[in-house]
């Protein structure tokens, strides 16, 4: 009960704060618009992972950093893919996850290597996953140190689920904490 009231009263003060602005609040980027965005999905979407989630799983201390992604082949826009390539070389040696049903198609996921690849990051470097059952697809979150988020189509369910697992994720280009195992 206390996370509704509370969520109502974030709301209402930030709507009120943005109001302020007018139209203009919700079109220039500030402090406001941006509390005001991100306090409306926890009150939205009251996300509780399914039962037989796995629990938490504690990561080999020897194994390279792994970013992950869980979101639809279809939200890796070209700023996405940029600005994941840009990552992965500023990190040397790290890894990156994806998984999705989408990726399943051989198709896509060549097409997803070779566009890294295009961008200067070894096609063994990128892990590309299909489909699995959901408590599998769940346990991948243990092999991932950090999620990024995709832009300018950002992660739903995929970030829920992330922030579910207590994985570190960056959504909306500022970083977010869930407890990391």
């Amino acid at each position: 009960m206390a996370k509704l009231k509370a969520g109502r009263l974030v709301r209402q003060v930030t709507d009120g704060c943005l109001q302020y602005w007018g139209g203009m609040g919700f079109v220039r980027e500030s402090l406001i618009s941006r509390l005001y965005r991100d306090m409306r999905l926890p009150s939205i979407v009251p996300y509780m992972g399914p039962g037989y989630a796995p629990g938490p799983a504690i990561r080999d201390p020897g194994a390279p950093f792994t970013f992950g992604s869980f979101s639809r082949p279809e939200k890796c826009t070209l700023p996405t893919l940029a600005l994941w390539a840009d990552v992965l070389r500023r990190v040397p040696g790290s890894r990156l996850l994806v998984k999705d049903n989408g990726y399943g198609r051989a198709a896509t996921a060549e097409r997803f290597r070779r566009d890294l690849g295009r961008r200067g990051i070894d096609p063994t470097r990128v892990d590309v996953r299909g489909f699995s059952e959901h408590a599998e697809h769940l346990g991948a979150y243990a092999e991932v140190d950090f999620v990024l988020d995709t832009t300018p189509h950002t992660g739903g369910i995929s970030s829920l689920e992330a922030l579910w697992m207590r994985a570190l994720i960056w959504l909306l280009g500022i970083i977010r904490i869930g407890l990391k195992r």
